[in-house]
């Protein structure tokens, strides 16, 4: 990366004649009408500054980024505009950016991507989307065809970049292909458009940073979430209660799904849960006694016969519901906050004499879990993107336990 960021600069002059002779409206017609009316623009290889430049005359602010000294200070000393901050960074680390605490409404890496090391892209596309705002774009341009010269350029590919959009929750579109507007036979360009979605609530912005940006120091967090959304696709007839502020969900739907999710994973592998021991919910006269069964035995409507089993699988929804009362509901909070974002109600109740029916009276027995009516809509309309991300966080996760805890 070095010996290209050399190369900008000891062809500066040149480079930046090349870039300048194509405007900004020719290279980037397929996604005009996307440049938003005001706000902020982060173009990261801002090489000549002709981008920054056509943005800020549009009357956006404009970060422009650009690693390469001498293309840099042309541009600065050329053609200075003071709606353009010149920032001497690179990918993937962006630690200058980092260092403004902004977000930003459109993110633009035009004939940037193939000189990121594919080692380093997933990272690089990580730090960029935690850049975006709600509902802003980031628009890369991806070159095909060989290095002409001394830059380093790696292959590309438009399925890459849809494999990390699922990963971090933004969605994907490729716009059309174009030939090379330099009119170079050998090269091709594809722009990949990426989205952060947003419903207006702030609710998806919050489950993604829940998902991806949010401490864990366990899986409790991650695991509340996929639980939940499992209910909202399946189960949207389980609903308590629907007002404007919230919903409410039987507290022992809740810890069924959790059962569910963690069964082949604790049985299989014997998890522990941040290095301090077993998982809380796991205990001898609740889940323990359970082993022998697959998570598919437990169903909504199966009818338990015998009495000991009753006894062990009410006694291990009350200790799940305890553990996400007393862990995921309680630490999972607004940004900046103790202020908790799920609200928990357990209920007194007693193990059965002797049969369990896991029917819709006796999951509503164990209490009431409350979401707010926004991220039940976000979780309800926008799983297509959640749930990947939920996979992809869950998966890292796993392996991280793996790790520690080799089998």
């Amino acid at each position: 990366m070095d010996d290209t960021i050399h190369y900008y600069t000891r062809n500066a002059e040149q480079l930046a004649d090349q870039y300048d002779s194509l405007d900004f409206e020719q290279v980037h017609r397929d996604w005009l009408d996307l440049i938003p009316t005001d706000g902020l623009v982060l173009d990261v290889g801002a090489g000549s500054g002709r981008d920054a430049r056509y943005l800020a005359d549009r009357g956006l602010t404009v970060y422009a980024v650009e690693p390469a000294d001498g293309i840099r200070e042309r541009a600065q000393q050329y053609h200075p505009n003071p709606s353009v901050h010149w920032i001497n960074d690179s990918l993937p680390e962006l630690k200058h950016v980092q260092r403004h605490a902004t977000k930003f409404d459109l993110i633009l890496l035009s004939a940037v991507w193939m000189h990121i090391a594919p080692s380093s892209r997933q990272r690089a596309f990580r730090k960029l989307s935690s850049l975006l705002k709600p509902n802003g774009n980031m628009v890369i341009s991806l070159r095909h065809g060989a290095s002409p010269d001394t830059r380093t350029m790696h292959p590309v590919s438009a399925d890459e970049l849809k494999q990390y959009a699922q990963q971090q929750g933004l969605s994907f579109r490729l716009l059309n292909a174009r030939d090379d507007q330099l009119g170079r036979q050998d090269v091709a360009w594809e722009t990949v458009l990426l989205t952060l979605p947003d419903d207006g609530t702030g609710a998806f912005p919050l489950i993604r940073n829940i998902v991806i940006n949010d401490s864990k120091s366990s899986t409790y967090k991650v695991a509340l979430l996929r639980t939940l959304l499992r209910i909202a696709e399946g189960h949207p007839g389980a609903v308590l209660e629907r007002t404007q502020s919230h919903i409410a969900l039987p507290m022992g739907l809740v810890s069924l799904y959790w059962l569910k999710l963690y069964k082949p994973l604790v049985d299989t592998f014997s998890m522990h849960q941040g290095g301090s021991g077993k998982l809380g919910f796991v205990k001898a006269n609740g889940w323990e006694t359970l082993t022998n069964y697959s998570p598919n035995d437990f169903y909504i409507g199966r009818c338990i016969f015998d009495s000991d089993e009753a006894t062990s699988v009410y006694r291990t929804l009350k200790d799940i519901a305890s553990t996400i009362k007393n862990m995921p509901a309680k630490y999972i909070t607004l940004p900046g906050t103790k202020d908790e974002i799920f609200q928990v109600e357990l209920n007194r109740s007693q193990a059965p004499k002797h049969s369990l029916i896991l029917d819709f009276e006796f999951l509503k027995s164990l209490g009431t879990f409350y979401v707010p009516r926004s991220i039940w809509d976000v979780l309800t309309n926008y799983s297509v993107w959640i749930e990947p991300a939920l996979v992809n966080e869950w998966v890292s996760l796993m392996e991280g336990y793996n790790r520690e805890h080799p089998c």
